[in-house]
């Protein structure tokens, strides 16, 4: 795996564990604050390992 591959993977695991968590929560009508606090969290922290990927480690030389 190349240097930095590492992040992009966390990223897309992190984006279908947040599909997972909104379609389990939506089907089973269980919305509170904390599921929404939970689920901002989770889309934040996929976005936060594409953008270290993008930013840093695909770079055009």
């Amino acid at each position: 795996m190349r240097k930095g591959r590492t992040f992009l993977t966390n990223g897309a695991l992190l984006a279908i564990a947040f599909v997972i968590f909104i379609v389990y929560i939506s089907s089973n009508y269980t919305w509170s604050i904390g599921l929404i606090v939970v689920a901002v969290l989770i889309a934040v922290m996929s976005l936060f390992q594409f953008w270290l990927y993008f930013h840093f480690f695909k770079k055009k030389p």
